[in-house]
């Protein structure tokens, strides 16, 4: 498993441009890291890759995802997945 010092990411100045950008420009740029995952579509993809995808994210990472879940389904501004999925494939046209 790769390792990654978050402190770096941190500091580097693409990290403060994006982490002022709108939750919709922050999507348009995750979907398009999925996309150039050399040619990998994360939904059509072995549990073995995906486990392996999944162990490759650093921790704070993932703690900080979580954390921002937790307070916005708090302040009631979180989606069930339904909601979620439409919302996803509203955006990438699949309606």
């Amino acid at each position: 498993m790769r390792t990654f010092n978050y402190n770096e990411i941190q500091n580097t100045p693409i990290w403060n441009e994006v982490k002022n950008w709108s939750d919709d420009r922050k999507n348009a740029l995750i979907t398009l890291l999925y996309s150039t995952m050399k040619g990998i579509n994360p939904y059509e993809v072995p549990e073995d890759k995906v486990q392996a995808f999944v162990n490759d994210i650093p921790h704070e990472v993932l703690e900080m995802a979580s954390e921002y879940a937790i307070k916005e389904s708090r302040s009631g501004r979180g989606l069930s997945h339904s909601q979620a999925m439409e919302k996803i494939k509203e955006q990438r046209g699949w309606k």
